[in-house]
């Protein structure tokens, strides 16, 4: 419990620190291979809990994003989390540098995938996906909401792509 009320107070301090964010404001820089290891560690207990592996690629070395770490770290969260909780048996945190301009985080597992019915659908507060384990879970729905809200607020963009081979989430932020 204390882990969980941890993490919600981190993440609404960053969403505080992104609504009062001004555009002509330093967004920060951190490097994709700290973050991606702070996630990992993060959702170890979830990812063990279930017999998930969570693989880790930042691309290449001195990769960085144009936002601030606590931001990044918080978008990136629960659709890591997610992921995990519905993997079979992995999970999969890759980078890439696209055109000079954007980094593409990409969050893959070898779940059952996102309906491309509910790939926007997800992204609202308050909803939540249509899977058996989405039901068991009591999450309010507000995972996806925040991170895609975050992203925006550094000038990046989520999204979910089909799929029944696992879900794929890609996260595109500024180059940093």
């Amino acid at each position: 419990m204390l882990g969980s009320a941890t993490r919600l107070a981190q993440t609404t301090e960053a969403l505080i620190a992104s609504a009062v964010r001004r555009p002509s404001v330093e967004r920060g820089r951190c490097l994709v291979g700290e973050v991606f290891d702070e996630l990992a560690f993060a959702c170890e207990p979830l990812a063990a809990s279930r017999a998930v592996s969570v693989l880790i690629d930042p691309g290449d070395d001195g990769l960085a994003v144009g936002a601030e770490r606590e931001i990044t770290v918080d978008l990136l969260h629960p659709i890591v989390e997610n992921a995990c909780r519905h993997a079979r048996s992995r999970v999969c945190l890759s980078a890439a540098l696209i055109d000079g301009s954007c980094v593409e985080l990409v969050v893959d597992d070898d779940g059952g995938g996102v309906p491309e019915a509910d790939l926007e659908r997800i992204f609202e507060p308050g909803e939540r996906g249509t899977s058996e384990t989405d039901l068991r879970h009591d999450g309010a729905g507000l995972g996806l909401a925040l991170a895609r809200r975050l992203a925006r607020s550094v000038g990046g963009e989520v999204s979910a792509k089909p799929g029944t081979e696992g879900a794929r989430f890609v996260v595109r932020l500024p180059v940093g």
